[in-house]
């Protein structure tokens, strides 16, 4: 069994590393008369360091011991040293707080120094090392923490606000056990990962601006490492949203079909090393070229890959429901529930899309206005929400996303919609029947925009 780690709930030891002092308790970081918070995640994973320092630590241990019976994405180790570095102002190159093996892990190298009294008598108090607050115990023995303990009221309620939105829109989800998945190596280059992660960062706020700056981290990724293949990727996932959103000019690209093009040819590149995130792009591209079947077999791999990664699942339910198998995508797209319970913008969007075909509008217009929130820059979510509200007579709703909608496009240099506004194929989805893409279209025109 895994050793209970301490978070920083279980302690209020501070201690002092490279001359900041931490406070768990707190979350924060301080320097002089400047301090920085922490994410829990973060801390716990600053504390776990500070009470094995010197010590190699491979990704597998921190993932295991930090974000126990957690099911995590590969970002999710990664950001939190990403973090942590800006955190201290250390340099990945140059470091002297936290070091990166290459193939092996991390390391902290800086000194922890306890700096005040833990909240109960422990045994490693002479050892030198951060305590954690709790009597020692067996690895292979840990006590049960009763679940409630040592959780603010913030939390609760966060916990039961998640749990009813899960309630809201589909059965009560349980957590997934950890799946095996297959092992990859993305980059021995712990430069390269940083370029990556650092592009990544840009690419998830999706905006034109962002992208561009995405590419030049990626592109760097790729000069370090030329067989980093999810930086290819990276940049395939670029191009095709560019191509998808119609903001091939804002990255510097016309005709439009040249953001196509790149996006293949980064796919093609990205064969060196196959990732889940370049199955998920291929398979997006097949469903808009109406291949079906090869569509649905890119999402499978990629699930195949990681199947611990809620994008795939994500891709998996798309590819399904644009070949007429809602009902299948939706056990998917509770898979992916299940292991992303902060619901990302993808998800949501999934989630309303399968609700949509499966004619339960209102489950749809609750997940899609849920997916416009998490991702402002974005008008894909609108097409089938407004067809949501259409469908359920909503006109104000209707109305109100629409203009929503025609604000977003303006400020992206885009055609608004009304109803006099010609059909435009890119908002014709790539569905297998005509029954589904009538069910759009009938939406819509009870919204008011008969020709879009």
């Amino acid at each position: 069994m895994t050793e209970h780690t301490p978070t920083a709930s279980d302690t209020e030891v501070e201690f002092e590393i490279d001359g900041r002092r931490v406070e768990p308790g707190l979350c924060r970081i301080t320097l002089g008369d400047s301090s920085t918070k922490l994410e829990p995640k973060v801390m716990d994973l600053l504390i776990y360091f500070a009470q094995r320092p010197g010590k190699l630590l491979s990704r597998e241990e921190l993932e295991e011991s930090v974000w126990q019976d957690m099911v995590v994405g590969y970002d999710a180790l990664s950001n939190a040293i990403i973090k942590l570095r800006k955190a201290f102002q250390d340099d990945a190159r140059h470091p002297r707080v936290i070091e990166t093996v290459s193939k092996r892990g991390y390391r902290l190298i800086a000194d922890a120094r306890q700096v005040d009294h833990v909240r109960e008598p422990q045994n490693n108090a002479t050892t030198g090392q951060v305590g954690t607050g709790n009597k020692a115990r067996p690895p292979t023995s840990p006590r049960p923490r009763p679940l409630i303990i040592g959780l603010t009221a913030g939390t609760l309620l966060l916990i039961v606000v998640i749990g009813m939105g899960a309630w809201f829109v589909f059965s009560e989800p349980r957590p997934l056990p950890l799946e095996p998945h297959v092992t990859q190596v993305e980059t021995t280059d712990p430069e390269a990962e940083d370029a990556f992660l650092k592009g990544w960062t840009h690419y998830r706020r999706h905006t034109p601006e962002d992208f561009s700056i995405s590419m030049v981290h990626f592109q760097r990724a790729i000069l370090l490492d030329p067989e980093f293949g999810r930086a290819y990727a990276a940049l395939a996932a670029v191009y095709w949203r560019a191509w998808q959103r119609h903001w091939h000019h804002r990255l510097g690209m016309t005709p439009r079909l040249q953001a196509w093009r790149n996006a293949q040819s980064f796919l093609d590149k990205s064969a060196i090393r196959p990732t889940p995130l370049a199955h998920q792009i291929a398979s997006e591209m097949l469903s808009t070229n109406r291949r079906f079947d090869e569509a649905i077999r890119e999402a499978e791999k990629a699930v195949e890959l990681n199947a611990n990664d809620p994008a795939g699942h994500v891709a998996l339910a798309n590819a399904l429901t644009f070949a007429g198998r809602a009902e299948e995508a939706a056990k998917h797209v509770q898979k992916a529930m299940r292991i992303d319970p902060d619901y990302s913008a993808s998800l949501l969007l999934a989630q309303g899309r399968v609700a949509f075909s499966r004619e339960n509008y209102d489950e749809a217009a609750l997940a899609l206005e849920q997916a416009k929130r998490h991702n402002t820059n974005s008008y894909i979510p609108y097409v089938l929400l407004i067809a949501s509200y259409g469908h359920l007579g909503k006109k104000q709703q209707a109305n109100k996303a629409i203009a929503a909608v025609n604000s977003l496009r303006h400020e992206l240099r885009q055609q608004t919609v009304s109803a006099s506004t010609p059909n435009d194929p890119w908002d014709r989805w790539p569905y297998q029947y005509d029954a589904d893409l009538e069910r759009v279209s009938v939406g819509l025109r009870a919204a008011g925009l008969p020709n879009w």
